[in-house]
């Protein structure tokens, strides 16, 4: 990777829980510091919360430097809809290639109870991408409107 992804998910998660407190949302992060939390854990801890979603939020990377696209990974029916806004939203940050929402088995998806999808937020490995997440601006407009898609999904 260009820059690490672990700074700019965690700093997007964290503007992220700003956006939906300010709305009136509460929010459980898995990590809030840079800490290892293992998947089981994770889990765990989203199927402790009553009504809630899961969301994991991740930046990708490629052995293609060119590779470009975001995509929004589901793990059941029921985390289809979610995955849709939020798909939906997220490209409205980027001119990346729009790969869409795809169900998928990781773990955190398959395992949680709850409503659960995974955003892979573009490439690190891509300059134009890394430039773009290195961008405060970028990674709050980014966080903006997946907030905007949950809050659109929970009414």
């Amino acid at each position: 990777n260009i820059i690490p992804e672990k700074g700019v998910a965690l700093d997007v998660a964290r503007r992220l829980r700003a956006y939906l407190a300010n709305a009136g949302l509460r929010t459980v992060m898995t990590r809030s510091s840079d800490v290892f939390v293992t998947l089981d854990r994770r889990v765990g801890i989203a199927n402790a919360q009553r009504r809630a979603i899961f969301l994991s939020v991740h930046v990708n990377s490629a052995r293609r430097a060119g590779a470009n696209w975001n995509v929004t990974f589901y793990g059941s029916a029921r985390s289809k809809d979610l995955a849709r806004v939020i798909q939906r939203n997220a490209m409205k940050t980027t001119s990346g290639e729009n790969r869409g929402i795809k169900r998928a088995k990781y773990y955190v998806l398959r395992n949680s109870r709850i409503p659960a999808v995974l955003i892979e937020c573009g490439f690190l490995t891509n300059r134009q991408d890394a430039r773009r997440a290195s961008s405060s601006e970028y990674r709050d407009r980014l966080a903006r409107q997946i907030a905007k898609a949950i809050i659109e999904y929970r009414r």
